[in-house]
């Protein structure tokens, strides 16, 4: 199921439905923004999931 929506996600990303513009104004941060936020997100929620869980881990080995 996870396989079949990532294919629909990625056709329509990379069809003529992936460039319509939602909304008027100019976007407010650049591709570049976008993707260190994506990866600054990843990283704190790795960190406070493994902040969590890594104690469990340790006293499960």
């Amino acid at each position: 199921m996870v396989l079949l929506a990532m294919g629909l996600v990625i056709y329509l990303a990379t069809s003529k439905y992936g460039n319509i513009r939602l909304g008027e104004g100019k976007p407010e941060y650049s591709t570049l923004s976008w993707l260190f936020m994506f990866i600054c997100a990843g990283l704190g929620s790795s960190t406070l999931y493994w902040g969590v869980a890594e104690w469990a881990y340790y006293y499960q080995t």
